[in-house]
């Protein structure tokens, strides 16, 4: 099913994250949006990637300091780049059935901020969810329900700060 790899990679800046960007005012997360976006989008075309027809990605960001980042906190650099990957014709789309996984690696230290991202094609999408649950619910479904009907009923007349092994 897996066709090949490609890598790519933009340096210049570091990798914007989900709490940078929450607080940032909206004109700075456009311009910052844009950067990756494009960005990448030149990277895949001067890279010359073929169009495919389904992709898994790997994100790595790579930080030039100890200002360590979470893991997946780069979403939002993570995002704009999957759609320079878009506007480069690269992918039609970023759907589920396009992009069944995104997998995100741990920060590590390099000598400029960078994201690197590993495409790996596909040979065809990826079928939904649907088709692999039949008319079962989903786990989350079922275990949501069984919480809600046990916290539910009468209210307990224990402190909100109660530890978890004393519930129940």
């Amino acid at each position: 099913m897996t066709r090949f790899a490609i890598e790519l990679s933009l340096m210049g800046r570091r990798p914007i994250s989900l709490n940078q960007e929450r607080n940032q005012h909206f004109r700075k997360r456009v311009e910052d949006t844009k950067w990756w976006r494009e960005g990448f989008a030149w990277a895949a075309i001067e890279a010359g990637m073929p169009k495919l027809t389904a992709a898994e990605i790997v994100v790595q960001p790579v930080l030039e300091n100890r200002r360590w980042q979470d893991t997946a906190a780069c979403f939002p650099s993570a995002k704009a780049a999957i759609d320079g990957l878009i506007d480069a014709r690269v992918l039609e789309d970023d759907t589920p059935d396009i992009v069944p996984s995104i997998t995100f690696k741990r920060p590590i230290l390099g000598a400029r901020g960078v994201i690197q991202k590993k495409i790996i094609a596909l040979d065809e999408r990826v079928t939904g969810e649907e088709t692999v649950l039949g008319n079962q619910k989903p786990e989350v479904e079922v275990a949501a329900s069984h919480a809600s009907s046990k916290a539910g009923g009468q209210k307990s007349r224990r402190s909100r700060r109660s530890p978890v092994s004393e519930l129940g």
